[in-house]
């Protein structure tokens, strides 16, 4: 068990949307903490659309010493003019996406129950 959650140890070093840098490592993106020297990182993620924060905040973290990074999303964003994920998306159900119902497009007030 961890002694202690730490919410302090990375720092974003710009407000810049993450669509523009969609996709790429941004070596620059985020300042790590010298005391993640030598710890085990968990980093946590709201979205994942293409990986290039978790990794840039990775690369951050590995740079300044950590020894594990980890990282765990909570929601994977698709697009289905994304070649890559065409097949996945042809594997779901049949059904329109109510903005109602996007806790992404309704200010984080989803009805759980339409969704699931």
């Amino acid at each position: 068990m961890p002694e202690q959650w730490r919410f302090d140890l990375l720092k974003k070093n710009t407000t810049e949307k993450a669509r523009e840098r969609r996709g790429q490592l941004a070596r620059n993106l985020f300042t790590a903490d010298p005391q993640v020297d030598g710890a085990r990182i968990l980093l946590l993620d709201d979205t994942f659309t293409t990986g290039g924060t978790m990794a840039s905040a990775a690369f951050a973290l590995k740079e300044r010493g950590a020894t594990c990074v980890v990282g765990l999303s909570f929601g994977r964003q698709l697009g289905s003019d994304w070649n890559d994920n065409k097949e996945l998306i042809s594997t779901l159900p049949d059904r329109d996406l109510i903005i109602g119902d996007c806790v992404v497009h309704n200010k984080g007030r989803a009805h759980f129950g339409a969704i699931f």
